[in-house]
């Protein structure tokens, strides 16, 4: 004994799978799974990472590159990140002081007035 042809299948709602009604449920129920589909490749696209391999001999921007990277992209940097960049910081400005320093006694620069020695 089979089945009988003319016996209605029914959709997992319950409605006749051939009707009108089960046709338009099924549609929303695709157009649903569909949106959340895409909303959630758009998610995965962007919290992708991405590497970048930055090449160049020393003093050629690399870092700079780098931070202008996270300060466009990311929200903030790390407290030890911004540790790390203030000793760079400190660090250069003492540089370009004694730098700046010894030029003047090389050029035999005088003080504008003495009590700034």
């Amino acid at each position: 004994m089979g089945s009988n042809k003319n016996t209605p299948t029914h959709s997992p709602s319950g409605t006749p799978s051939g009707t009108p009604e089960a046709n338009r449920s099924q549609k929303m129920k695709n157009k649903q799974i569909e949106k959340m589909l895409r909303e959630e490749k758009k998610s995965q696209h962007s919290r992708q990472l991405i590497k970048l391999l930055l090449l160049g001999p020393g003093e050629s921007g690399k870092s700079t590159i780098l931070k202008q990277f996270k300060l466009i992209y990311t929200s903030d940097f790390s407290s030890e990140e911004r540790e790390q960049y203030r000793k760079v910081l400190v660090s250069n400005v003492l540089e370009c002081a004694k730098r700046i320093l010894n030029a003047m006694l090389a050029l035999d620069i005088k003080w504008e007035s003495e009590k700034r020695k």
